[in-house]
Order: structure tokens, then C-alpha cells, then sequence
């Protein structure tokens, strides 16, 4: 028996990891997303390694590093960015499952119950199958490791060297960890305010001077969300920027604090409908921001939370960890669901609140007097969220079938008709793909977005003119859109028409000076119109952005090559087939200039490689090399 209980960790843990793991194993395959594109797959700082390492304790910067980790080891295969994302969430379980040990005193199988269900419930599928989320996973992964080490540095007992040098080591553990937590997603801020919960409820205090002890192991909890409040609010609002920009730099309409607060007054009601029953996700809601304050709706939405609060603070000493559950989950929720203003609705913010969830189900379990009706009633819940998270994970893994979806809930939604168009047109569905995107200028004649897409759908058809047409009356709502002008360059260049392609690609490199592919582009036109300096310039300040670009390195080197600066374009060229052994081009450059300078043995190298690759070019070389 006491050899049962010794063992008892490790084999609750490896089935935690287990029953994490299940749900998630069709995910490898989940293409990219939305906010992937910016933010992983074209972003040159996630392909410059020195460039996050250097960055790593800026906003997000962690996040940013990790993604870049992927890249350098995986390129853009999403496969090894699920691996990690799912891995991070593994982690937040095992966390989540010590925690609620602590809070409910060792109780192993309602911890563990708990765990489980934080694992599988399916609201957690769009902050972990979504790559970009990461940075939500991250930050609760560090917001978990912070609560827990100071609920064990503040509830641990004995008064002995080793404990009390334990709780320091503990306490220590916990500043840090909710500094990062913050460092990789600002709404961990909230983290103090969580702790002083925690003394509230869970940390025996007497004496006279009980409440300032509350606060005085907090404050240093204070120093991370002050400075980040620092970086990225005051700093902005005193050089003129406004918070609504700020909050939602993506957004053309301003929305102001109380319109956004009296909106999530509705929006929460469905994140706690969704708890309880997880049917009918949406990836993309675009719930509409009210544009009237004192309506009915807006009123019962608000008098619902408040009765909600005041039962948890009625209830505190009578049914403490339900009383905690739901400040947990108001609290954790309170950055990005009351007065600044984001998207209104998304299912990745409940990652962290969702915790006080855990701890309401586990606490009305521990009433049921049987344990056996536990075991079934808590296996009988996992089950049927695990299957729920199986069939959201499967509609991840297919992106037409996933915003059909969405659309169906959301039929209004002309941001998922661009997305729904843009994996139609992946699978050559062109003309269904067009109507779409025309469909979404109707619902909104301002979203650029639906005149990129479209641009862009016949930029690839190779019919310049109407895409010429789509982009420059997209630019009659947004002239500085940086991806209509950058379309509008390519479309331009396209045609010929040089002047034009360099007016709109100079006015991308205004708006936003470090997109590499910009540099590039411009780099091609100089080269086209054989002004090889000014090309060699622009294709140099490309790879200073992203060196990883084999494209890039190749015509780099031929603009080198043309500028008689052989030595250097043959380095351009070996550093092209390093990065991408498949290059052909730059293989067969590298063949031709190693040849001309005497480097044989590795012309006769790139030879055997080319041929690997079947390219007829290397039939030229034959009889060159002995």
C-alpha cells in the first residue's frame, strides 16, 4: 500500500500527459491560420535568430524566440510548432494538477479529475492548435508556475532552515515566473491581483496588522505589469497615440473603453455558456461592438455578472473554492474583457480563466458523497470533451471545411468569407473563391482585406489589368494599406511599368521599412532594368532582414556577379545552397563561377547535386571536370 502511494505521482502524471496528449494527435497537420501569417510565417524576426535572442525580455519577445527556435530547427513545417504548442500545454496541465492539489489539500483524484478536464475541454483547442496562440499557452504556462510556487511558498509549514529557505527559494521562483509570464502576453498583469486572492482565501493571517501582511509579499508583483503598462501604454499615449489604436491596431473604427466594457457584458455570458457546454465554437465571431448603452440586453447582462459576484463574496466562507473559482475567472479575464478595446470576442482568453472553471466542477464533485458516482460522473464529462475536442481538432486540420463552419454561425462575417475564399482558391476553386471575396466587399466596402485577397487571386492568374482595378479601388478606403500597395507593386512590375511598381513598394517601405520581401522587390525591379548597384543594395538590406532567404542570396549574387565582384557572389551562391540544397539556380551559379575561379573540387561537388536533382543544365558541364 505505502508503495502504491509512493508511485502514485508519477503514474497520475503519465495518465495526465496521456489524456492530454489523445485529444491533440490530429493537429500536426493544421495548416497555417489567420495571425500565423504575420506574426510567423512572413515575420523576419522569427527567421532571424540573433534578432529574438537579442529581443527575448521585450513584449512577446519569449514567444517570438520559441517560434524562431522552430524555424531554425523545422523551417515553416507547421508540424514542429504543434509539437511545441502541445508540449507547452502538457506542461500547464501537470501545473494546473499541483496546484489544485495544493488548493484542495491533496486530494489526488479530484486534482486529478480537475486536471483532465483542463486538458480536454474543448475551448482550449484555439489556444493551442492555433500556432500563433503559443503566446497565450506561454504566458498561462508562467501565470500557473507563479501561483503555484507562491501558494507553496506562502501555505508551506514548519520553521526549519530547510523549509523556510525552501519558501524563499519558492517566493523567488514565483517573481520570476510572473515576469515572464508577463513578458510574453500583457493580460498576465492581472497576476497580482490573482495573488491577493489567494492570501484572501488561502493564507491563514492574525493579528492586527493581517491586511497590510496581505499586500506586502504582493507588491513586488507589482514591478513587471507597471513596467509593460509603462512600455506600451504611457509611453504611446504621451508621444499622441490613442488607446483604442493601441489596443487594436488592426481596427479602422475607434471604439471607446465603455462601449467595449458593455459589449463584453454579453460576450462573457457566452464564454460561460461555452464552458458548460462547448457546442458550436467559432473561430471568428465578429461580435458586434453595441452602439447603444442602456438597452435591456445590455442591463440583465450586467446584473447576471453582478449577482454572480456578490454570490461568490456571500459564499466565501461557506463554499470557498467555488467563491474563488468565479473571482478567478472575472479576474483573469478582467484585461482583455473590460475597458480596453480588442476584437470583443475569443475563445483563446479563456486558456487562463478557464482554471476557475476547474475549480467550481471539482468543488461541486468533492459534494457528491459517492465516490464511485465521481468516478463515473467526472469519466463520463472527459469523455464526451475529449470527442468534442477530437471533432474541433479535425475541422482545424481542414481550413475550407473550418470557416464553412464558422460562416454558417457567423453569416455576416466578412472576414471569414475572405479566409473561407482564400482556402478555396488554395484548392483551385478560383471562381467560388472570387465570389466570395466580392460577397465580403458588399457586407463591408472598407475591408482591404477582401480587395487584397481578390488582387491577389488575379495577380496569380496572371490578369494584371483587373487586378490593378480590384487593388486601387481598395485603396480609395485604405490608401495606406501596406499589403494593397505591396500587391500594387507586384502588379505593376508585372506589367512592366517600373515607375509605378517603385512609387507603391517605396510607400510600403514608409509605412513599414522592415519587410524583407519589400527590399526584394525592389531589389528585382533594379535588377530588371540592369541598375545592378542599386539592385545588390536592396537584395543586401533584404537578407539583413532575412537571411534565410535562398531567393534573395541568389540574385544577390547575380547582381554581384554583374558588378564583377566574383569572390563575394560565389560566397552569395554557397550561402543560397546551404540554406536550401534544392536551389537549382544557385546551384548551377555556384557550378560556373567555382569553375571560373579554380574552386574544382567543389564545382565537381555541386555538379553531383545538380544532377541529383535532374536538372538538364548539368549535361553542359560534362567533360569540364576530369
Amino acid at each position: 500500500m505505502a508503495w502504491c502511494r509512493q508511485r502514485q505521482p508519477a503514474v497520475f502524471g503519465s495518465l495526465l500527459i496521456l489524456v492530454t496528449i489523445l485529444p491533440y494527435l490530429n493537429t500536426f497537420e493544421v495548416p497555417w491560420y489567420f495571425d500565423d501569417v504575420g506574426n510567423i510565417v512572413e515575420n523576419p524576426l522569427v527567421h532571424n535568430f540573433s534578432g529574438t535572442a537579442r529581443d527575448f525580455f521585450l513584449s512577446r519577445g519569449i514567444a517570438l524566440y520559441s517560434f524562431s527556435l522552430n524555424y531554425r530547427w523545422g523551417g515553416l513545417d507547421p508540424a514542429g510548432y504543434h509539437v511545441v504548442n502541445l508540449a507547452v500545454h502538457v506542461l500547464c496541465v501537470l501545473l494546473v494538477w499541483r496546484l489544485l492539489a495544493r488548493l484542495l489539500g491533496q486530494e489526488s483524484l479530484l486534482s486529478l479529475a480537475g486536471a483532465a478536464l483542463f486538458a480536454v475541454h474543448p475551448l482550449q483547442t484555439q489556444a493551442v492548435t492555433y500556432v500563433v496562440q503559443r503566446m497565450t499557452s506561454l504566458s498561462g504556462l508562467f501565470f500557473f508556475a507563479a501561483v503555484y510556487f507562491y501558494v507553496k511558498a506562502r501555505t508551506a509549514s514548519g520553521q526549519e532552515g530547510i523549509a523556510v529557505a525552501w519558501r524563499r527559494v519558492s517566493y523567488l521562483l514565483a517573481l520570476f515566473c510572473g515576469g515572464l509570464a508577463v513578458a510574453v502576453k500583457q493580460n498576465a498583469a492581472i497576476l497580482p491581483l490573482v495573488l491577493l486572492l489567494v492570501e484572501h482565501y488561502f493564507v491563514v493571517q492574525s493579528g492586527p496588522r493581517r491586511f497590510p501582511a496581505r499586500w506586502l509579499p504582493v507588491l513586488p508583483f507589482l514591478f513587471a505589469p507597471l513596467l509593460v503598462a509603462l512600455h506600451d501604454v504611457v509611453l504611446p499615449l504621451s508621444a499622441g497615440a490613442e488607446l483604442w489604436k493601441i489596443a487594436n491596431p488592426t481596427s479602422y473604427r475607434q471604439i471607446s473603453g465603455f462601449e467595449y466594457l458593455v459589449t463584453e457584458f454579453s460576450v462573457v455570458w457566452i464564454y460561460i455558456r461555452l464552458l458548460f457546454a462547448p457546442v458550436g465554437q467559432v473561430f471568428d465571431y465578429a461580435y458586434p461592438v453595441v452602439d447603444k448603452i442602456l438597452t435591456w440586453k445590455n442591463v440583465l447582462a450586467f446584473s447576471g455578472h453582478a449577482c454572480l459576484l456578490a454570490g461568490a463574496a456571500l459564499t466565501r466562507r461557506r463554499l470557498p473554492l467555488i467563491s474563488f473559482g468565479i473571482l478567478w475567472f472575472y479576474t483573469t479575464l478582467a484585461v482583455e474583457s473590460t475597458f480596453i478595446p480588442l476584437d470583443p470576442y475569443n475563445e483563446h482568453r479563456l486558456y487562463v480563466p478557464l482554471f476557475g472553471f476547474v475549480l467550481i466542477m471539482t468543488a461541486l464533485l468533492r459534494r457528491l458523497a459517492s465516490r464511485k458516482a465521481q468516478v463515473w460522473l467526472a469519466s463520463g464529462v472527459l469523455a464526451l470533451f475529449m470527442v468534442l475536442t477530437v471533432q474541433r481538432n479535425a475541422l482545424w486540420a481542414a481550413p475550407a471545411a473550418f470557416f464553412e463552419d464558422n460562416l454558417k454561425k457567423s453569416p455576416k462575417n466578412a472576414r471569414v468569407m475572405v479566409m473561407l475564399g482564400n482556402a478555396y482558391a488554395k484548392q483551385g476553386r478560383a471562381g467560388e473563391a472570387q465570389q466570395l471575396y466580392e460577397r465580403a466587399m458588399q457586407v463591408d466596402p472598407t475591408f482591404d482585406v477582401a480587395y487584397t485577397a481578390m488582387g491577389k487571386l488575379f495577380i496569380e492568374s496572371q490578369d494584371y489589368d483587373q487586378a490593378l482595378s480590384v487593388l486601387l479601388k481598395g485603396t480609395d478606403y485604405n490608401p495606406d494599406s501596406v499589403r494593397l500597395n505591396e500587391l500594387l507593386g507586384i502588379a505593376y512590375g508585372q506589367k512592366g511599368d517600373y515607375l509605378l511598381a517603385l512609387r507603391h513598394f517605396n510607400r510600403v517601405l514608409m509605412l513599414k521599412p522592415d519587410k524583407a520581401n519589400i527590399h526584394f522587390n525592389v531589389g528585382m525591379i533594379y535588377f530588371w532594368r540592369g541598375e545592378d548597384q542599386e539592385a545588390a543594395g536592396y537584395f543586401g538590406q533584404a537578407l539583413k532582414l532575412d537571411p534565410d532567404n535562398d531567393n534573395a542570396l541568389f540574385y544577390y549574387a547575380s547582381a554581384l556577379f554583374a558588378l564583377g565582384e566574383k569572390a563575394r557572389a560565389l560566397d552569395a551562391l554557397r550561402a543560397a545552397v546551404k540554406v536550401n540544397p534544392g536551389n537549382a539556380n544557385a546551384l548551377y551559379g555556384q557550378i560556373s563561377l567555382a569553375l571560373e575561379l579554380g574552386f574544382r573540387q567543389e564545382a565537381g561537388d555541386a555538379i553531383s547535386a545538380l544532377r541529383r536533382l535532374g536538372d538538364p543544365r548539368v549535361q553542359e558541364f560534362d567533360g569540364r571536370l576530369p
